[in-house]
C-alpha cells in the first residue's frame, strides 16, 4: 500500500502547459532531488524517488516523446505510480552515466561483468529510447 497519494491526471500539465514553466520547474526538483541522489561510484548514482520527482518524470516523459492524448497520459501514470514507494518499500532510479558514444553493453560488462543484458523497447516511447534490465547473480554483486 502506498502511504502518498498516487498520481492523477490532474496532476499532469501535459507539453503545451509544462513546457513554458519547465525550466524554471526543473531547476527546483533538481535542487530537491540533490540530498536524495546518493552516489556509487565514478559513473553510478541512485536517486530515491517520491510523488514530487516522479510527477516530474512523467511531464518530461510526455514533453520528449510529445505524448498528449488521454491514453498515452494515463498509460505513462500507470507506469510511473508502480514506482511510488510504499510503507514497506523504497523506489530509487538507478543512474548509470555513459559516453554518448560508448557501447552500454560492453561498457557496462566491463564494469560489472554482468551476466544477462536485455533490451527491451516500451510501447509508448519513440523508436529510440530504451529500457535497459540488468541482472546479476549474487557473485558479482
Amino acid at each position: 500500500m502506498s502511504l502518498v497519494r498516487p498520481i492523477t491526471r490532474g496532476d499532469i500539465k501535459g507539453p503545451k502547459l509544462y513546457a513554458p514553466i519547465r525550466d524554471d520547474y526543473r531547476k527546483r526538483v533538481i535542487e530537491a532531488k540533490r540530498p536524495r541522489r546518493v552516489v556509487i561510484g565514478d559513473c553510478v548514482s541512485m536517486v530515491f524517488e517520491n510523488r514530487h520527482t516522479l510527477q516530474v518524470q512523467i511531464e518530461e516523459i510526455c514533453r520528449a516523446e510529445n505524448l498528449t492524448s488521454e491514453a498515452q497520459i494515463a498509460s505513462e501514470i500507470a507506469i510511473y505510480n508502480e514506482l511510488m514507494p510504499t510503507e514497506d518499500s523504497l523506489s530509487a532510479t538507478l543512474f548509470i552515466e555513459l559516453s554518448p558514444d560508448a557501447d552500454a553493453m560492453t561498457a557496462l560488462n566491463r564494469g560489472w561483468r554482468t551476466y544477462g543484458w536485455r533490451d527491451m523497447r516500451r510501447g509508448t516511447f519513440a523508436q529510440d529510447f530504451h529500457t535497459y534490465t540488468l541482472e546479476w547473480d549474487q557473485n558479482f554483486m
